[in-house]
């Protein structure tokens, strides 16, 4: 006993670099069986160790909040793909959640200290995603192309809820958190397609003479042209989950080849004559983007 009480002392020396990598899932059954059995001298002894360390962890997870809200990396992920941290994240989510027995008889209310008791494990795991989301909003206004932007928080919004709904973080934040976050990939990606397929869907909408540096041009020459700028610049960029990928290449072709055929139908008269794209090569196209 007195063997647990020393190894608990000196996880102290380590914390908070590396808070939670020692909260074996036996733990709890030690403190279950320290309970009745140990003496007052141990008991007290005990206790004030697992103070000291209950302090120690609220004082990591302090300051791990803290250099999450105000991380800022030197060079954003090329192409708007998953930030480090948020890989890192995730995987120490999941690690606190696989003792989350432990932390739990580790972070019980301090009475000694006159305090609350301590927040849940909901409380904490919520609270470390939410400074990370304001992290990446602020992480993605470092990108110059606003499509670009919207990119990144694609990629990094589909992560984290990915990890949720394929975790037991799942059953901690609950189904409300799950649709919250479903709906923000929604518009997340509403938003991806509308601003970097912008300049390419405008001119099927505006007459071309009204934009000064297409006067000249006819319709489909505008497209063609803004078409393959688009294209390739998006060819650069990655979403590494292959189901968001094709969802969002799907997304993509669907308003853009619409548009293109419904313009075609309408001037099919003259439109054979300027047409570099038939709507099928679009798609074949629009099939090989976000690949990195």
């Amino acid at each position: 006993m007195i063997r647990v009480h020393d190894a608990l002392a000196n996880l102290l020396l380590v914390l908070p670099k590396n808070i939670f990598p020692f909260l074996v899932q036996d733990f709890a059954q030690i403190v279950d069986e320290l309970g009745p059995k140990r003496g007052a001298s141990l008991s007290a002894r005990f206790e004030k160790t697992l103070h000291d360390l209950r302090r120690s962890i609220r004082s990591g997870l302090q300051v791990l909040n803290v250099k999450i809200f105000d991380y800022t990396s030197e060079v954003v992920p090329q192409g708007g793909g998953i930030h480090e941290i948020t890989k890192y994240l995730l995987k120490y989510i999941l690690s606190l959640l696989d003792n989350g027995r432990s932390l739990k008889i580790i972070l019980v209310g301090d009475e000694q200290d006159g305090k609350v008791a301590m927040e849940t494990l909901q409380d904490i795991v919520a609270t470390l995603i939410s400074h990370l989301e304001i992290m990446l909003e602020k992480e993605s206004q470092r990108y110059k192309d606003a499509g670009l932007k919207q990119m990144f928080m694609v990629n990094n919004v589909n992560f984290v809820l990915h990890q949720v709904e394929g975790s037991k973080i799942r059953y901690l934040l609950g189904d409300d958190w799950v649709l919250k976050h479903q709906d923000q990939m929604k518009d997340h990606i509403s938003s991806f397609i509308n601003i970097s397929w912008e300049s390419v869907m405008y001119c099927f909408h505006v007459k071309t003479n009204k934009i000064p540096i297409f006067s000249n041009l006819p319709t489909l020459q505008i497209f063609n042209l803004q078409f393959e700028k688009t294209y390739w610049t998006q060819k650069t960029w990655k979403v590494e989950n292959p189901l968001l990928r094709s969802n969002m290449r799907k997304s993509v072709s669907e308003k853009l080849v619409q548009a293109y055929s419904t313009y075609l139908e309408k001037h099919k008269n003259k439109a054979p004559k300027l047409m570099k794209y038939t709507p099928e090569d679009l798609e074949k196209l629009l099939s090989d983007l976000f690949e990195g």
